[in-house]
This record gives structure tokens, sequence and C-alpha cells, in this order.
């Protein structure tokens, strides 16, 4: 698994607990996933349920603590900066009709969930890669015309959603660059 997959998968899957817990259901409140299909058509499984889609990924610029070469045996090896990563995570309460209050009501708790949870670590989310320190929620804020070109990039109609900026991602390359002999 991916850390970008573990990273969202084990997120909603806490979610899902959360959910399950106040509102038991045999089935999941919570999935990742697209909200429609390319086509344009409803993407199946996904209707009275809150659906959690990856929007983008921007680097984050604030860590700068890199050394730029490692000890080796008789040398040094050049590495490749670590890149840290943003994800932006839409969550999305996709119900209609009679059920649209209860959809309100998930993203609701869905927001409470952060609120109480901003930061998970390995302590608190079982399954979080071995490679991911922590994970740090912070609701992201959308304008009307922000959630307006991000629900017709999906190919959807306006949904009641919610966006949060995941901070935590480090992603280091383990490929050997060269060895640097050490001067001697």
């Amino acid at each position: 698994m991916t850390l970008l997959n573990n990273a969202l998968s084990s997120t909603a899957h806490r979610l899902n607990e959360h959910l399950l817990n106040t509102f038991p259901s045999p089935d999941p409140w919570v999935i990742c996933c697209n909200l429609s299909r390319p086509d344009g058509t409803p993407e199946a499984g996904t209707e009275n349920k809150i659906v959690a889609t990856l929007l983008g990924l921007t680097p984050q610029t604030t860590v700068a603590n890199y050394n730029p070469t490692h000890g080796s045996g008789d040398g040094y090896t050049p590495v490749q900066p670590p890149l840290f990563l943003n994800a932006f995570i839409l969550f999305t309460a996709n119900f209609a009709g009679a059920r649209y209050l209860d959809g309100l009501n998930m993203l609701s708790r869905t927001i409470g969930f952060f609120q109480a949870n901003p930061v998970f670590s390995a302590q608190n989310l079982p399954g979080l890669d071995p490679g991911i320190d922590k994970l740090t929620f912070e609701m992201e804020h959308l304008s009307f015309e922000d959630q307006s070109t991000v629900m017709a990039a999906q190919k959807a109609l306006y949904l009641p959603s919610v966006a949060y900026k995941l901070r935590g991602m480090v992603f280091q390359s383990d490929g050997l660059v060269a060895e640097i002999p050490a001067i001697s």
C-alpha cells in the first residue's frame, strides 16, 4: 500500500468507526472514491455516504532541515531531499431527497471528528504507515467559486462538503544517487 493510499484509507476507516459507533449500520458510512466516473455518471455505491476524495497535492515548503549527504562507510552518499506534501481531502455528504438532512448530520459529525482529532499518529490511528510520523488535519476554506469548480471537476452537482489540508506525508527515495569517496 502506498503512503498516500495508507494515509487516506486509514483516516477514512477511523472516521467510519466513529460514525458507526454513533449510527450503527451494516454498511460503511465513509468510502474513498470519486463522486463520479470519467464519463460523468455517478460512482456506484456512493449514495448515502460520506465520500472522501483526494483533491490534489502541493509541496510543503516550510520544512527546510535537510542534510544533502549521508555517511556510508569510507565516503558519503548524496541523497535527494525528502518531499513534504500537503494533501487536500474533500469529504462530501452524498445524500439526497429525504436523506438530505441525514447527510448534513453526517457532515457535521465529520467536522466534529476532525475538531476533536486534528492529529493522528500510530498511537491513535492503527494501521498507519510506519513511514508517517503524524498526520495533521486543518480545515481548508473553499469559496463558493472554488466549491463550484471542485464539483464541476468531479462532474457532480453541488453537494455539501468540507475540505481539509492533510499535512505530514514525507516521500523519501531510497535510491542511491552516487557514492563519493572520502577525502584522505
